[in-house]
This record gives C-alpha cells, structure tokens and sequence, in this order.
C-alpha cells in the first residue's frame, strides 16, 4: 500500500497505540490520541472520550466517513468490562445501529456521511463480561474508520459530475468533445496520483465508447462534423489515453495506432499543424506539440514496462517535437508555457527541470491571467509551474466576470485545487 492509497483509511488503532493510551490514563477514557498513521503517513488527528453508554471521537479536520467497525469489548469505547451487543453511530448527517454475534469482526456501521466532525457510538444493549476468573474475556481495541478527508471526498464527487457533463455532451454531440476530454483526462490522471477514489467502472465505460470511434488507421474524425478535422480531435484522444491509460488495457494499442498516424504527419521542423482550433487552449502549434510530446513520452514508458525495445521512428519523433519547442527562435502562440508543460513533464510523470530562464517566462505569464476568465491557461501555467500560484498583476487579477459554474469554470477549477492536494 503507497502513502496515497492509504489515505483511504482515516485510522488504525493498534492494540498496542491503545494499550499503551489506557495505561497511560489508567481509565476508559478519554483516550488521547496525536496522531493515526497508515504506512507511515499521517491521516489525521483525533480523540476518544467516554460518554455515556460510549464514547464520542473527534477530529481534528472534517472527515468523509464511509463505515465504522469497532470491537464489541473496547475498553476505550464501551468501558472496561462491558460488551456492547447493539449499538447506534451518529455522525453529522446520518446515523446506523449494528448489532454483533460470535464469529462477527465487529459492531460495523455503515454510514455513507460525506461530512462530519465526530462520530458519537452509543451502546442500546450492553451486558457484563468477565475480565477475571476461571473464564476471563480478553477485551479487544479494534477500531476502524473508513473514509477520506471531506475536502478530498468533495474532490471527488466533482470529478464524477465532470464525467458525467463529458459522458451527456459526447453522446448528444457524437463528438469526442476536445475542449471538455482534455480536463477531463488531466483531472482523472491527476486525481489517480493524489491518491483519490476514481470512478473506476464509470471511466472504463467512457473510454470504451470513444476508443470504439477511432479508425483502422489510428485516426479519429466525425462525420457528423468533419469541420473539427482529423489532426486535433487524434492528437487530443492521444493525450487522454495517455493520461488514462490505466483504466483499460485496451487504450495501449489505441494509443500506439494514435501516434503512429500522428508521427506521420510531423512537419519537416517537427511540429504538428493544427487542423481545427479551439481557443485559448487549442490554438497553434506549441499546444499540439505539447500534447504529441507526452503522447510519445507516455509510449516509451508503456514500451519498457511491457519488455519491448524503443521503436525508432516514435523515439526520433519524440526528440525533434521536444527540440522543436526548447528553440527559441521557433515562434508559437503561449510557446514558454507549453514549452514548460514538456519540460516538467507533468502529466504523465516527471521529466526534467526546465530551465530558470523558462520558469521566470512562465511565472511573468501566468501573473497576466485572471483564473475566471482563463481558467486553462491559468491551470497550465500553474501545472508548469509545479502547482505554485502566482499572485496577479494589479489590475489582471481574479474578476467576478463569470459567477456560473460552467463547464470551463467547473472542469478547470477542479483541476487546480486538484494540484494544490498533497
């Protein structure tokens, strides 16, 4: 289990942690507890303390609580010597009774609670055990919380409604939609590295009806509306599979057919000329040769990963569209920031510092953007940056011009507060 996968669990209480809390205090409660750790990571801060019947736990930040098991003999929750056989768990907004018989792990509540700051467990039916004498019980300290942080947990719930705008849109359009898939496939690949819970079998389903549009020679067009061309709408469902790759095997061959026929159209410099344009995202070739670059990235780590040598011609392709956007004299709309994406290499994975000279280009740049009106390029720029947020030149700044929440406003607004998540 990786640090961010544990954040799934808010707390583990060992017997030892809570042996060692109850000898401290020489009492049921309360139990004060720092810190819960989960493969060495801090979840969060909490505390037990004794109530009547038994015990209420709070937190030191809002929680998602998804479900509660708990040892029927907690000392720490049901006081020593008592066994609860019925109990009722309260959180802010919901409340669960579970009951327990031999053989059972546990009192398990399930309670689905996307915010609350403590959880109150109150025994309806609690009986004497003996902790001495010829047939002494051993009281467990087993206590197991379920659920993330409310803030990630609302992270995710944005997610999976810009999935569903990106679903409702492709199948009314029959298009693939580039100015909605792009933050989509960046926020999926992005939610996956902070260690989020994804919508697994709602993006595999996603990605299996548009992979299905893609033809024999790698390419994708629409009928429906050619004027969206050939070479956009491929090189932007290259970059998605590259970012999604993940969700379904199948998106590797698909990926490796995308840029094949991508590769062939490279101009004799190494870019690629757009053949529809959406602003201010989709505009010129800097952006193209960004997406392309991480596009053939992300297949020479699918390459070494399945055992298989470099191909050639992918490789060449990748080095001239990478030097093409480190010249300075090649000229390009938002050059430095798309020049910063490769150089970053983020998303998919790392790949090298840019250089100091870039990273003063692409802070100056982003100062310029308002976030209501820009919000692509002010995402961008901050993704080239690390996940740093410049603070706006004086009159450039974060306006209400747009108090909605529009797809651009949504979409891209979760992809920031996505990379300020640790």
């Amino acid at each position: 289990m990786t640090g961010r996968q544990a954040a799934r669990v808010l707390a583990v209480l060992a017997p030892l942690l809570l042996t060692m809390a109850g000898a401290m205090t020489g009492a049921p409660g309360p139990f004060r507890v720092k810190m819960a750790r989960v493969a060495a990571e801090t979840i969060t801060a909490f505390r037990i303390d004794s109530a009547a019947d038994g015990a209420v736990i709070t937190f030191s930040h809002p929680m998602a609580v998804d479900q509660v098991t708990v040892s029927p003999t907690h000392p720490g929750v049901w006081g020593l010597g008592r066994a609860a056989r019925l109990a009722v768990a309260r959180t802010g907004n919901r409340a669960a009774v579970a009951g327990w018989r031999p053989g059972q792990p546990g009192l398990v509540f399930v309670l689905d609670d996307p915010w609350t700051d403590r959880i109150s467990l109150t025994g309806l039916a609690m009986v004497p055990f003996p902790g001495v004498g010829p047939n002494p019980i051993t009281p467990t300290w087993d206590l197991r919380i379920e659920g993330t942080l409310a803030g990630r947990r609302r992270l995710e719930e944005r997610l999976a409604g810009v999935l569903d705008r990106v679903l409702e849109r492709q199948t009314t359009s029959r298009c693939f939609c580039c100015h909605q898939v792009i933050p989509l496939g960046l926020a999926t690949a992005l939610a996956r590295d902070r260690g989020l819970r994804l919508p697994q079998a709602r993006l595999a389903s996603w990605t299996a009806g548009w992979t299905g549009w893609q033809h024999p020679d790698g390419s994708f067009s629409f009928t429906e509306a050619p004027e969206f061309g050939v070479v956009t709408p491929t090189l932007c469902a290259a970059a998605v599979m590259a970012w999604t790759r993940f969700l379904d095997s199948r998106l590797e061959p698909a990926l490796l057919k995308a840029v094949t026929f991508l590769v062939s159209l490279q101009q004799p410099d190494g870019s690629l000329v757009p053949d529809f344009t959406f602003p201010p995202l989709l505009v010129g070739r800097p952006a193209m040769a960004w997406l392309l670059g991480l596009a053939l990235r992300e297949v020479g780590t699918l390459l070494e990963a399945r055992g298989f040598a470099p191909i050639p011609r992918l490789e060449w392709a990748r080095q001239r569209i990478e030097a093409w956007l480190a010249d300075p004299e090649q000229p390009g709309l938002d050059k430095a920031l798309f020049a910063g994406l490769a150089a970053t290499g983020w998303p998919p994975g790392p790949a090298s510092a840019p250089a100091p000279d870039l990273v003063r280009e692409v802070a100056s740049f982003q100062r310029s953007l308002d976030p209501v009106r820009d919000p692509e390029l002010t995402t961008l720029a901050e993704l080239a940056g690390g996940g740093r947020r410049e603070p706006p030149i004086p009159g450039t700044g974060e306006t209400a011009a747009s108090a909605s929440r529009d797809f651009r406003t949504e979409a891209w607004g979760l992809l920031r507060d996505l990379l300020q998540e640790p």
